[in-house]
């Protein structure tokens, strides 16, 4: 029986969840309030993050629907639960994220492990003859 999730993507969802509710507990805990951990928790932190992320998937060859996993993950768990950051901030925060993977997820294909797959368009002639 095939595994459902592997090793990478269990480690990334612990991942996600410690960045959606430990970070932002870690900074009521020490006392940040107002612009401080807006800047150190959710632009920096989870958005290096969300580029490692969308790096992380184009190299492990992951489903491009986990791009939307870290920024679900954010808004649910955050915005919507706990109410640890206020919604208008939660949903423009799970946007930036979203856009910030894709950046990444998207970017220079040349390592791309499919770039150097032969073309079947003209379908192979040399098989089974």
């Amino acid at each position: 029986m095939k595994k459902i999730l592997r090793r990478f993507e269990i480690q990334q969802l612990f991942l996600m969840i410690i960045l959606a509710y430990g970070l932002p507990q870690l900074g009521d805990w020490l006392g940040w309030y107002g612009v401080t951990p807006i800047v150190w928790i959710f632009f920096i932190l989870n958005g290096g993050y969300a580029l490692y992320f969308g790096w992380q998937i184009r190299k492990h060859g992951l489903s491009p629907l986990w791009l939307v996993v870290q920024p679900l993950i954010f808004a649910l768990l955050t915005t919507l639960l706990l109410n640890l950051v206020s919604n208008q901030y939660g949903y423009y925060f799970s946007l930036f994220y979203l856009i910030l993977s894709l950046f990444t997820f998207l970017r220079d294909t040349r390592d791309d492990p499919d770039e150097n797959f032969v073309s079947v368009e003209n379908g192979f002639h040399d098989l089974g003859n």
